[in-house]
């Protein structure tokens, strides 16, 4: 068992800082150092509600952290490794993650800048579209998500693809 700092969210748009324990890294799994957490929109229904039963949530799952120890099977990751990916209570300074929800950050790449989880959601998403060269796709919003799917899909042979914000759309050809 290790001792950590995390974030439960104990009321609506309100959270405290706790110590807690948490079990060691088992099979397929890592401890991590959180050195930087990503905030997802998915989040901020339960921000501001507040919690909904009596355990208290943990927000957090884009975290960048140094892996601390590894499970007993693990030979994909080392201590001092640095990592991204989805693990959940990510706001804290410790975590459990799953070595196959993780990614190596490059070397040289700051941490503030290697947030691997809202890229993994667009290869998703666009791994479950199965298109096909000369579909037309649509990206509602402008962020940098939408971003990554118009660039990631006009990148694989599409023909077509607009986005669409604030009533305004731009077609894009390639």
């Amino acid at each position: 068992m290790v001792t950590t700092r995390r974030s439960e969210l104990t009321g609506p748009r309100t959270s405290a800082v706790r110590t807690v324990e948490l079990p060691g890294p088992g099979y397929g799994e890592v401890l991590l150092k959180v050195l930087v957490s990503g905030v997802c929109a998915s989040e901020v229904a339960d921000w501001t509600a507040g919690p909904q039963s009596p355990e208290p949530p943990v927000l957090g799952h884009e975290p960048v952290g140094e892996v601390v120890a590894v499970g007993p099977d693990v030979t994909a990751f080392a201590a001092g490794d640095l990592v991204t990916g989805r693990v959940d209570a990510a706001f804290a300074d410790l975590a459990i993650g799953a070595v196959r929800d993780l990614v190596p950050v490059p070397t040289g790449l700051d941490p503030a800048e290697a947030l691997g989880e809202p890229l993994g959601c667009v290869v998703e998403a666009l791994r479950r579209t199965r298109l096909d060269t000369g579909d037309r796709v649509a990206v509602v919003g402008t962020g940098f998500m939408a971003w990554y799917c118009c660039n990631y899909s006009g990148t694989r042979g599409r023909g077509r693809w607009s986005r669409s914000t604030h009533g305004r759309t731009r077609v894009n050809r390639r």
